[in-house]
C-alpha cells in the first residue's frame, strides 16, 4: 500500500548553550519559553492541511500519527489541531513512551483521534 511518511526534527530548537548536566532543564525551560510544544504542532497540522488540500493524503481517516517522549504529547496537539482546521480526526495516533505530564504542556488523550494507542517500555520513576 502506498504511503506518505512526513519526520517532523524540532530539535533544533531545542539546542541551548548550558553544559550537558543541565540539558534536561534547558530543554523545559525552552518548552516554556518558545512555546514549543504549540509551534511545533500547529506547524505540523499546517503541512498535512496542505497534503490534504493537494489531494497527497486522501483525507484525516488515513492518518496515523507517531510521537515518541515530548512528540507524544505533540502528537496529540497536531490530532487536536487537524480535528478543528478539517472537522475530522486523524485514524490513529500512537504515543511511545510519553513524557511525564507538565502543567505547561498539552498531553496526549483518548479523544486526539479516532484511535488513540500509547506503549511504555519503562516502570521508572519518569514513567507516567
Amino acid at each position: 500500500t502506498p504511503a506518505n511518511i512526513v519526520l517532523v526534527d524540532y530539535g533544533p530548537l531545542t539546542v541551548s548553550d548550558l553544559p550537558f548536566i543541565f540539558s534536561t532543564l534547558s530543554f523545559l525551560t525552552v518548552l516554556v519559553q518558545n512555546d514549543l510544544t504549540n509551534i511545533v504542532s500547529e506547524r505540523t497540522a499546517e503541512f498535512v492541511q496542505f497534503l490534504l488540500t493537494q489531494g497527497a493524503v486522501s483525507g484525516p481517516g488515513s492518518i496515523h500519527i507517531v510521537g515518541f517522549s515530548v512528540g507524544a504529547n505533540i502528537a496529540g496537539a497536531v490530532g487536536r489541531s487537524i480535528y478543528a482546521r478539517t472537522g475530522k480526526k486523524p485514524r490513529r495516533i500512537s504515543g511511545l513512551d510519553p513524557s511525564p505530564q507538565f502543567p505547561f504542556r498539552p498531553k496526549l488523550e483518548p479523544t486526539d483521534a479516532e484511535f488513540v494507542d500509547v506503549t511504555y517500555t519503562s516502570l521508572g520513576k519518569m514513567s507516567t
